[in-house]
């Protein structure tokens, strides 16, 4: 006797396929469905955690902890990349993050200074700059002994005090050399070290053309073009620094501030900065001599060479991240990585304030997004990807591949435990220290994956998955897709919409960004699964006249009761309330002091989210639904008479595990399947 019969739900969604040539254990729709022991388990709602009070819908986030251990959340509206450094004692809870502007690095006491929920409040250009200006040194004075030329330079330290009393030391890149001869005993005068690192500044003139503003100022000194400054309400970009007192703003409306003062967005850290004093020793070594307050511009250096600190410069190199950087991450070794146009840009080790320009690594291509295998970076490009190997950033030398998969959303790039994943032309890109192939191969071709549009691709890893929102073309709402990577790939649906992605490194939980939202993946209350299977085909009509579907409830019939029962009451409650609390009963609003109601009166009860078990049987005929039946427990059921079809197909829509499913032509027929 004819039976057809799933046991198994692994297999997920296979577009390419034909809906007749699918496994038994394929399906048309997956959805919403948690298949992890071949079983089909309804996945959570996301659960509402946080909500931010800033306009627009979110795109990026990152959650930090504060004393008490609860969530505190820092979110953007624009595609941010954050990331925490390697820096052995870090008890502020540093993030360094691009997308926003500038690089930039903020902590947990800056980022909720003003404790307004649009975290974060405040933030500090990343890194030291280098010093405007060489030091004068004045003519030597005093001393007996022989004389010597020196050459002195100055650069720039921040020297902050963290939460737990220990200093943490970032040092710039020194200045011009100034040399002198005098005697080595003697007085060598320094003067003119700058006392300011020009955070803020007077508007002295403004004029505008072709969208682009001309700003006169007292000084330029430390802006760089890529940077943000405001004129007290709003940010302007900067597009170039003409002089030494005028710089160029992008400004479309015209709107930046005639007169006034205008600030650095991300200003520089003055808080604890000195100026270090070096000198050469009789070898030509740089020497530190001394630290100098920001406030004090001059420096008599009395000291002999045998009495220096012995302590010599290291930070030559250690230039700012460029304006442009992005798509940064941070890898084993301790080194932050980015992306500049066509470089890759990698931090000193354990120094994510310092990027040497000879950490910098040419791409023939504009780079797209990062991923990392250990200190293995991957590349991905508007052309073919690269593979950067190896621990020192300034011997790294990316490969690149001969498959050309050109990214086409930076945001849907995440690493899996197979390998590097990106969205690309033909489906999602995938780099294993083996290769790179086509992790969709077996799921697309060329022809289905055209109907997605890439660009809107966000992705992360979760459970070993890759997650990704993405929207069909031409439609406005997002959907789920969670791709089981490994050498037999399988693809599910959900249905929660994202503006943006997140995967908590410390913990492993997966949230998505919702308009102002953050919520909490599969952490509410149940979701409503969706399984249709293949067209299952017979070599002639048949009257499937039995079905058995082997189902898991989650709660008693006394349970769902109870619930009902509860929700029943609250809005009897509430009806009492709203009936009693004021004078007020009619349905024109026009009729009544509507100002003196209480429209979010406290006193009345918020209504208990009711889910009940329920499991709905459908069975297809020739691709059109034919039958219908709630299920309410395993036994089997009887189907329909009066009707023949040689292809069929079964849906079940519901909230309940579902672990198998029997069509037979007989209840007999059942038990053979």
């Amino acid at each position: 006797m004819p039976v057809a019969s799933i046991r198994s739900f692994s297999g997920g969604i296979v577009p390419r396929l034909d809906k007749r040539l699918l496994r038994d254990d394929q399906a048309q729709i997956a959805q919403n469905a948690v298949i992890t022991s071949g079983a089909m388990v309804p996945l959570n709602e996301p659960l509402d955690v946080y909500t931010t009070a800033k306009a627009g819908d979110l795109m990026s986030a990152h959650r930090l902890t504060d004393a008490n251990g609860d969530d505190v959340w820092l979110t953007w509206t624009t595609d941010v990349d954050a990331a925490r450094a390697s820096l052995g004692n870090d008890p502020d809870q540093r993030v360094y993050y691009t997308g926003d502007g500038e690089p930039r690095v903020t902590n947990l006491t800056m980022a909720t200074s003003l404790s307004d929920n649009q975290y974060p409040d405040a933030c500090y250009v990343l890194g030291i700059p280098t010093p405007a200006s060489a030091p004068t040194v004045g003519t030597v004075t005093g001393g007996s002994a022989a004389n010597e030329t020196r050459a002195y330079v100055y650069t720039f330290v921040s020297i902050t005090t963290q939460s737990d009393g220990s200093t943490l030391e970032e040092q710039g890149p020194p200045s011009d050399a100034t040399s002198q001869t005098g005697k080595a005993d003697g007085t060598w005068p320094l003067t003119g070290l700058p006392t300011s690192l020009n955070n803020s500044n007077t508007i002295t003139s403004k004029s505008h053309s072709a969208g682009i503003s001309t700003i006169g100022a007292t000084s330029t000194a430390y802006l760089r073009v890529g940077e943000y400054v405001r004129d007290g309400t709003a940010r302007f970009r900067l597009t170039e620094i003409t002089s030494s007192t005028s710089f160029k703003v992008d400004d479309p409306a015209n709107a930046f501030a005639a007169s006034g003062t205008w600030t650095r967005d991300a200003p520089h850290n003055t808080t604890g900065l000195v100026k270090r004093v070096y000198r050469t020793d009789s070898a030509g070594t740089y020497q530190m001599v001394a630290d100098v307050a920001l406030a004090t511009s001059t420096l008599n250096d009395t000291t002999l060479e045998a009495d220096l600190p012995g302590v010599a410069l290291e930070s030559q190199t250690y230039l700012q991240p460029p304006t442009d950087l992005t798509a940064l991450i941070s890898i084993p070794n301790g080194c932050l990585v980015g992306i500049s146009g066509r470089n890759l840009c990698y931090s000193e080790p354990y120094q994510p304030h310092a990027w040497p320009a000879a950490n910098q690594k040419a791409l023939d291509w504009n780079g797209v997004s990062l991923g990392s295998l250990g200190n293995t970076v991957i590349v991905t490009t508007e052309g073919s990807h690269y593979v950067a190997v190896g621990s020192d950033p300034a011997s790294v030398t990316p490969e690149k591949a001969v498959s050309m998969y050109p990214c086409v959303s930076k945001r849907g790039t995440a690493p899996t435990p197979y390998g590097v994943a990106w969205p690309t032309h033909d489906g999602i890109a995938i780099q294993t220290p083996s290769g790179a192939d086509l992790m969709t191969k077996s799921l697309f071709t060329r022809r289905e994956w055209e109907l997605i549009d890439g660009a809107s691709i966000i992705a992360t890893v979760h459970g070993g998955r890759y997650v990704a929102s993405y929207r069909m073309l031409g439609a406005e709402v997002t959907s789920i897709m969670l791709l089981d990577p490994g050498d037999t790939p399988a693809m599910f649906a959900a249905t929660p919409q994202a503006t943006g992605i997140y995967s908590d490194p410390r913990t492993g939980s997966l949230y998505l960004l919702d308009g102002p939202l953050v919520k909490k993946w599969d952490a509410g209350v149940r979701a409503q699964m969706d399984w249709l299977s293949k067209e299952f085909v017979q070599p002639f009509p048949i009257n499937w006249q039995a079905a058995k579907v082997d189902v898991s409830f989650f709660q008693s019939s006394a349970e769902a009761n109870a619930l009902a029962d509860a929700y029943d009451a609250a809005a009897l409650a509430n009806e009492a309330t709203s009936a009693t609390a004021h004078d007020w009963k009619g349905g024109e609003l026009g009729a009544g002091a509507i100002s003196m109601l209480a429209l979010c009166a406290p006193n009345l009860d918020n209504l208990p989210v009711v889910e009940y078990d329920q499991c709905g049987f459908y069975l297809y005929k020739d691709g059109e639904p034919n039958f219908y039946q709630r299920v309410t427990d395993s036994r089997p059921f009887r189907l329909p008479t009066g009707y023949t079809s040689d292809n069929n197909a079964i849906r079940i829509i519901g909230n309940v595990t579902v672990r198998s499913i029997v069509l037979g032509t007989s209840i007999n027929a059942l038990r053979e399947g």
